[in-house]
């Protein structure tokens, strides 16, 4: 099953808006094994936001202005109709955020994730961010986003590398233009297995920004078959002389043997806690 954006919901709130957290539906039709993929942006920093359930992947801000989070988690029909993002320390910030659901991209639980995300603490229309990433494979999807300090729209999503064509998806925004936030979302299946470049996106007014790039492949998965092997033989029953009857004429003999665990091997390069775009290392040296 090649993997593929489905569908995404989002949600925002004003500054101050009386609450401490955003609560965000679930894609409908969401299916067990989907991969669901959310990204929240603050108006402060977002280190300390938490969601039940779901597993932090990266976190960027642009200093104590703006702030991202991105958590993914597999459904697995525990994923209730919505969640709650709590924002932690930054109490009463105004927040966005999107859920995005991706078919074809888990297997067993887990999923291949590549991010990238960057800031510009610098207020302007034009954001280009750094470093980029390079997909595993064409048969994957490419997320790409920002967060804005203030109400603004997003366009013109672009990598510097085989650009393919975007279809955006959120571009979620509060009204309130001095003080709250805007986030967004595109998507596109890479044109090629290369380095994307920089990405870049342009915002309707002049703001501080975070950004964000996510290529999601699927996971690899080994099948045997059959799981069980079966054995059959037969042996003739012996021979008695004086005319005497041995039932059964013929012995079966039946055996089973399990087939082999295999496992594939896993990458080189890991980052075990997924908080940090630091946090990798290479246990093998390879």
């Amino acid at each position: 099953m090649a993997t593929a954006f489905a569908s995404a919901t989002s949600a925002s709130k004003e500054h101050s808006g009386g609450t401490d957290s955003i609560t965000i539906n679930i894609p409908a039709s969401t299916a067990s094994g989907d991969l669901l993929v959310a990204v929240v942006g603050i108006n402060g920093a977002a280190n300390e936001m938490t969601a039940t359930g779901w597993t932090a992947l990266f976190t960027t801000n642009t200093g104590t202005n703006a702030g991202i989070r991105c958590f993914y988690r597999v459904a697995d029909g525990t994923e209730g109709a919505s969640v709650a993002f709590s924002q932690g320390a930054a109490a009463g910030a105004g927040m966005a955020g999107w859920i995005a659901r991706i078919t074809g991209a888990s297997f067993a639980g887990s999923a291949n994730i590549t991010s990238t995300s960057d800031f510009n603490t610098v207020a302007a229309t034009n954001h280009t961010f750094t470093p980029g990433i390079t997909p595993a494979t064409t048969n994957s999807v490419y997320l790409m986003g920002s967060f804005a300090r203030g109400d603004c729209t997003q366009s013109t999503y672009a990598i510097t590398n085989n650009n393919p064509t975007w279809t955006e998806r959120v571009d979620e925004h509060t009204a309130a233009f001095t003080t709250d936030v805007g986030l967004s979302l595109a998507t596109a299946t890479p044109s090629a297995a290369s380095g994307s470049g920089d990405y870049s996106l342009v915002l309707s007014a002049s703001q501080e920004a975070c950004g964000f790039l996510l290529n999601v492949t699927e996971s690899a998965s080994v099948t045997v078959s059959p799981s069980v092997v079966t054995m059959t033989g037969s042996i003739n029953a012996p021979t008695v002389a004086g005319g005497a009857i041995v039932s059964p004429a013929v012995i079966g003999l039946q055996a089973t043997i399990n087939a082999p665990t295999v496992t594939t091997p896993e990458a080189d390069w890991k980052n075990p806690d997924k908080t940090s775009d630091l946090g990798w290392v290479n246990p093998n040296k390879t």
